[in-house]
């Protein structure tokens, strides 16, 4: 225990001592860091849905398409109208015309009246 004095005065002594320095190695042409180049995001890609064509009756959208067209596009509506009725996919890719679209419609409805007048009788 006789060190144990010596010890306390040799801590209250100003001791000399290199002041704290913290060295960063720099290269010459800078840091080696680079920030973080973000690319921009493309815009989402939305399509045109139409809801009233997904989700509407065949007699709706037969009333829509009647009131969107003139006179003067009777073959662009008996198309649009042979695509409402599912007509389009029953005839071949080269007789999906207006002529053809009305052909099938009155051979259909002449068919269901044959019948029905069978089952009348």
């Amino acid at each position: 225990m006789s060190g144990w004095p010596r010890g306390l005065r040799c801590q209250t002594q100003g001791l000399p001592y290199p002041a704290a320095r913290l060295s960063i190695l720099v290269h010459e042409y800078g840091r080696g860091f680079f920030p973080p180049s973000f690319r921009e995001l493309q815009k989402p890609t939305l399509e045109l849905f139409d809801l009233d064509e997904a989700f509407s009756t065949e007699k709706a959208r037969l009333a829509q398409l009647t009131n969107k067209c003139a006179d003067e596009d009777i073959e662009y509506f008996i198309r649009e109208c042979g695509d409402v009725l599912n007509v389009i996919d029953k005839l071949p890719s080269d007789k999906r015309d207006g002529k053809h679209i009305l052909e099938y419609i009155v051979s259909q409805v002449a068919e269901f009246k044959k019948l029905n007048q069978a089952s009348m009788e």
